[in-house]
């Protein structure tokens, strides 16, 4: 009679806390830029937030609520308890043997990163006789021994490859966001699901040469490089090799140069100056932009150099100076921070005026065009890429192959998004004969700025196939 009321007021326990999972409506605190948003969105109708609508990704889960999920996204719970306030979630979980008895001394406390592998190594998705090659990397820090095996096989079923730096840390507590990646990737293992459990496999050499291997919805590979380039040596993307084998230097501008001169003196060359352009105004000459510092981490921490790691979310930021085209010196500070997810790069731009200056004209994001077919804007018909066309009305427009392989690129409202340095005539996006798109940020208007005051904008590239 002991043992039945304890389990009662443990299953009561139980439910009170389930009552936080995590929601398939709309969560008001998740974007999906977030690293972790393809995954909720895929189990959503399991997923049940808090009462203000949100989320709260990086709150740490409880044991409750972690076992809760853990039956419901196994389709465990029986036709005569399916519902929501009545399903005994904890003797399901005993019944199937996720839990065992006296394993958890309360359920209200926050789950750690090697219990979340213990229960999860007990699912029917996991494989435990693998293949696994003798030089199979494993987690240098030590591992619990309770939890070893099972975080091993997290591992080795590619469910979780720990951090960059090769560690697990099992006793870390799980955030809510981490839970749900682990169990998605989990329940990923015993379907066809062409979506890789890792998101990114990165590798920086000596010269801060990036790789970045990324992989597609058809189970092929992506391929980016980040690399110094040009006479300016401006630190930006640099290659793409797609699925179908096609690869190519980009050799020209991504993040655009600038028409721009220092309110010092009234000369203007037309020249731009930046990105790729050297005092000659092509790329020629002596330089008129630099790259100052480069700082590159995955998933908050530093990159091993010369080793293969992988992650979940990749952020470079480049501090870069440009020149005026009538200055000698250096008139702006130009931030560009790359945050690269599976398939996307977001790209967040900040210019600050060092001195009083005025920008002429600035096409901002721009791509080079060769390895596509036909570019195709947002609710319009596809178009060669070698031809002038454009649109006044959208600010994404997508490059296909003819083998299925896409890049959608998309500059967002706000900041210079709002086009009010264009000329209301112009179109919002153009491509030129020799095959580049541009965006009109500035054309036809001045941006006039004092020393210190800036401007913003932000934009998109997202890789894929169909």
């Amino acid at each position: 009679m002991k043992k039945q009321i304890q389990m009662i007021a443990i299953i009561g326990m139980l439910l009170l806390l389930s009552q936080n999972i995590f929601s398939a409506v709309t969560l008001r605190d998740v974007s999906k830029n977030d690293w972790f948003f393809p995954y909720i969105s895929s189990i959503g109708k399991y997923v049940e937030g808090y009462s203000d609508g949100t989320l709260r990704p990086s709150n740490n889960v409880t044991v409750a609520e972690f076992i809760a999920l853990v039956v419901r996204t196994n389709d465990l719970q029986s036709e005569e308890t399916k519902g929501f306030v009545r399903i005994p979630y904890l003797q399901t979980a005993l019944d199937n043997g996720l839990i065992l008895p006296h394993e958890f001394l309360g359920f209200s406390k926050d789950i750690t990163r090697g219990e979340i592998a213990t229960i999860l190594a007990r699912t029917p998705n996991i494989k435990h006789k693998l293949e696994i090659p003798k030089d199979k990397m494993r987690f240098k820090d030590e591992l619990p021994k309770e939890s070893e095996n099972s975080i091993n096989l997290m591992n080795d079923n590619a469910i979780s490859t720990g951090y960059s730096d090769n560690t697990f840390r099992a006793a870390q507590k799980a955030t809510r966001a981490e839970a749900l990646v682990m169990l998605k990737r989990t329940n990923d293992k015993s379907r066809t699901v062409s979506v890789s459990p890792i998101s990114l496999n990165v590798y920086l050499d000596e010269d801060n040469v990036l790789l970045v291997k990324m992989l597609l919805q058809n189970g092929k590979e992506e391929m980016i490089q980040f690399n110094y380039g040009g006479v300016n040596g401006i630190y930006s993307l640099s290659k793409i090799e797609n699925g179908s084998t096609n690869a190519f230097n980009i050799g020209t501008d991504f993040i655009g140069p600038y028409i721009m001169t220092s309110d010092s003196n009234s000369e203007n060359t037309g020249r731009f100056t930046g990105g790729w352009h050297g005092s000659n105004g092509n790329g020629t000459g002596g330089e008129t932009g630099r790259s100052k510092t480069v700082t590159i981490n995955l998933d908050g921490y530093n990159i091993n150099k010369n080793e293969w790691v992988s992650g979940d979310e990749l952020i470079i930021n480049v501090c870069n100076e440009i020149k005026g085209n009538n200055s000698t010196n250096y008139i702006l500070d130009e931030s560009v921070t790359y945050t690269v997810t599976n398939q996307m790069i977001d790209i967040d731009v900040l210019g600050t005026a060092k001195e009083d200056l005025t920008i002429h004209k600035y096409y901002g994001l721009q791509t080079q065009n060769a390895i596509w077919n036909t570019i195709e804007y947002k609710n319009s018909s596809k178009n060669n890429i070698y031809q002038y066309t454009d649109s006044k009305t959208s600010s994404e427009y997508t490059l296909r192959d003819f083998n299925g392989y896409y890049l959608r690129v998309t500059l967002n409202e706000g900041g210079l998004g709002n086009y009010q340095y264009k000329e209301e005539d112009l179109a919002k996006c153009f491509s030129l004969e020799y095959g580049k798109t541009y965006f009109n940020l500035v054309n036809g208007k001045d941006l006039d700025l004092n020393k210190g005051q800036n401007f913003n904008w932000t934009g998109s590239c997202f890789f894929g196939y169909e």
